[in-house]
């Protein structure tokens, strides 16, 4: 049938697999997640399977270009790349440019783009965009790869795999050819995803957390502003053994170790005036959830990196710039939190200025854990 003035696609996924190598003893334990049901005309191809401990991390779309106002298929073919393996062909459509998941992130979910049935030329689904992330990561947005495609229709609710798992397979539903000339065609109707649980190395350990100071300066002077520079390093690293380098398996089981988040604390003494140099005792207290934690450790697992920040240190006042560090056994990781903690020196004698250093530098750090 015959739709005026409305363009669509015909897609192909490709997903591309890596492989995170397990026992061949394991059982893998399976999760089905799957698109709403606009359309019902198609036959499933059959489950397509990657090889025991392989995952999703790239998509690609085939998609066919403007019909003008001749009949449209849309989404028309789903291929998965794990040494050859494909659900369901259909022949319309060029392949578009691949699309990657981060470096050491899967795909753990996905979401269809489907034009919802009209009474001439139904067209089925338009688009595909996965999710990625680490299987034991949370469940969200912040990564997402989206298909080359036309913005049709409306996109269906995330679907993502449970905690622990990733996509490993795919089933597709494909129309078949219709026998007449002028019939309303279109080839893939949905997708489903199979989540497969992705063993990881079991840490016996409870997390802990601390404060590591990256540098401190003390502008008693009251020379104006002055900036600083401090570097962070947000990585991995193994303070025993005989290798430094963490594994992607140690860095999963590390992550799953994050389960409530922190309270972080400073009991210190702090000057009461400008005109005095009494002390009072404060308490400063900042929470971190579960959830920041957690998008923290990812980002380190994406991307270990050195970073260069600076610090602008008031006249009059001293600084101390700490970084905050999780770790659990031999493994430890830098976040990229960073905790300041100042006070405002008053004129005096100098040792009234050492008295107010210590004072401010001295205060004790505390964490307590969120429930």
């Amino acid at each position: 049938m015959i739709r005026v003035a409305k363009k669509t696609v015909s897609t192909m996924i490709l997903f591309y697999f890596f492989s995170l190598f397990f026992s061949a003893f394991a059982s893998i334990e399976t999760v089905d997640i799957s698109s709403p049901r606009y359309y019902f005309g198609g036959n499933w191809q059959g489950w397509k399977m990657c090889p025991n401990g392989t995952y999703a991390y790239a998509a690609r779309l085939k998609v066919q270009g403007d019909m003008g106002d001749r009949d449209d298929t849309a989404l028309n073919t789903t291929y998965i790349m794990s040494r050859g393996i494909f659900s369901g062909q259909g022949p319309d459509g060029l392949w578009r440019t691949e699309k990657f998941c981060p470096e050491g992130l899967v795909m753990i979910g996905f979401t269809l783009r489907s034009d919802k049935p009209y009474q001439k030329d139904n067209v089925g689904a338009v688009n595909f965009a996965a999710y990625c992330g680490t299987p034991d990561g949370p469940r969200d947005r912040t990564h997402r790869v989206e298909g080359d495609s036309h913005p049709w229709g409306e996109w269906s609710a995330d679907q993502f795999c449970p905690k622990g798992f990733a996509v490993c397979g795919i089933n597709t539903q494909i129309m078949s050819p219709q026998p007449h000339r002028n019939a309303d065609q279109r080839w893939l109707d949905n997708v489903d995803l199979r989540c497969c649980r992705v063993p990881r190395v079991d840490l016996h350990c409870t997390p802990q957390y601390f404060l590591e100071r990256l540098t401190e300066y003390d502008n008693r002077q009251g020379a104006g502003t002055i900036t600083i520079q401090y570097e962070k390093k947000v990585s991995f690293t193994k303070t025993t053994g005989n290798t430094r380098t963490v594994s992607q398996e140690e860095k999963e089981g590390f992550l799953s170790k994050v389960e409530v988040g922190v309270e972080v604390g400073f009991e210190f003494g702090f000057v009461s005036s400008k005109t005095s140099f009494g002390y009072e005792q404060g308490t400063s207290i900042e929470k971190i959830s579960a959830h920041q934690i957690q998008n923290m450790v990812q980002n380190a697992m994406t991307k270990e990196e050195t970073i260069t920040e600076t610090y602008n240190v008031p006249a009059y006042k001293g600084v101390i710039i700490e970084q905050l560090y999780m770790s659990c056994g031999n493994i430890r990781v830098g976040l990229s939190k960073i905790v300041t903690r100042s006070v405002e020196l008053q004129t005096g004698s100098a040792n009234d200025y050492l008295q107010q250093i210590i004072s401010a530098f001295m205060s004790v750090v505390f964490f307590n854990i969120l429930l």
